[in-house]
């Protein structure tokens, strides 16, 4: 038993199921608390790729950079967990035959894994359409939960070979067939599919039911929050329109600017700058997290 592997299965774990956290308002905020905490900390499954510091202090200080940066903005939690799935896709990919074909040529291990990491952050990050909250919970956070509690269990328990360990996902050597070792790689890539597809459908469940619990409230703090942004009207065919930072000139990104910097701010920080509208919008985004979601990904900006 290691510590990664500890970690590893706690984090998936949490990435699976923590939308149920979000449902009991009273919980709500120390779960947000613990996805930046876990959620960062899933970085640490790079520590194999360091040559330095030697284990367990790979670990403890790539989770420490993770948390630091997922602290940092909103934008940051989705690089770290699409940068973690980037790599451990990567590793999968290898360890499953790309590495017989590409074994041969120096570097092609590291460059496989950082290409697959880019391309998980233009994914779920940079492309609209794919990018935002929406395919962050839904498809993110599982994929790579299923794939932390994955290699996190088998890491726990060698003896039964259940799927590739943290070291074993990430080793570049040795090539072998994929029935070798008891076939440990396929088994742990059906166990991640499996878990996965399992993952998706857990997070639909619970924001389906966060929709009905908020249907039930009567809340509809949306259209209000609409009408507040600069310039926000109404729109027939599409509700609330929230322009982009730019549609408004340099007073309409100022404002954005500053209510998007507010509602990151700690409790109790000094709002006093606000407008009456901004300190309204920033009082709505921190009591509710899909209008804070909406407002930061998708108020323009994708």
């Amino acid at each position: 038993m290691t510590l990664g592997s500890v970690l590893f299965t706690l984090c998936g774990w949490w990435l699976l199921f923590y939308r149920f956290f979000f449902l009991l308002n009273p919980l709500r905020l120390g779960a947000e608390i613990m996805m930046t905490i876990l959620g960062g900390a899933s970085l640490a499954l790079l520590a194999p790729c360091l040559p330095w510091p030697p284990p367990p202090f790979g670990v403890l200080t790539l989770a420490i950079v993770g948390v630091l940066l997922s602290s940092c903005g909103f934008f940051f939690p989705a690089i770290v967990l699409a940068i973690t799935l980037g790599v451990g896709t990567g590793g999968f990919a290898w360890q499953l035959g790309a590495c017989s074909v590409l074994g041969e040529v120096p570097y092609t291990h590291g460059i496989l894994l950082t290409t697959m990491s880019i391309f998980m952050v233009l994914l779920f990050v940079c492309i609209p359409g794919t990018a935002g909250p929406g395919p962050m919970k839904v498809v993110l956070a599982p994929c790579l939960g299923a794939l932390l509690f994955t290699v996190g269990l088998a890491g726990l328990l060698p003896e039964f070979k259940i799927g590739l360990t943290p070291s074993d996902l990430l080793a570049e050597e040795p090539c072998e067939p994929g029935m070798a070792d008891g076939g440990r790689r396929l088994k742990g890539l059906a166990a991640w599919a499996l878990l996965s597809s399992c993952g998706i459908a857990t997070q639909l469940v619970f924001i389906k039911l966060a929709s009905r619990i908020e249907d039930q409230n009567g809340e509809d703090k949306g259209s209000l929050a609409a009408h507040l942004l600069p310039q926000g009207s109404r729109s027939e065919e599409d509700g609330a329109h929230i322009p982009r930072p730019g549609e408004c000139g340099e007073e309409g990104k100022k404002s954005y600017s500053t209510i998007a910097q507010a509602i990151s701010a700690p409790e109790g920080a000094d709002l006093s700058h606000l407008t009456e509208n901004e300190r309204k919008i920033v009082e709505i985004c921190r009591t509710d997290e899909e209008e804070r979601d909406r407002i930061l990904w998708g108020g323009g900006l994708l």
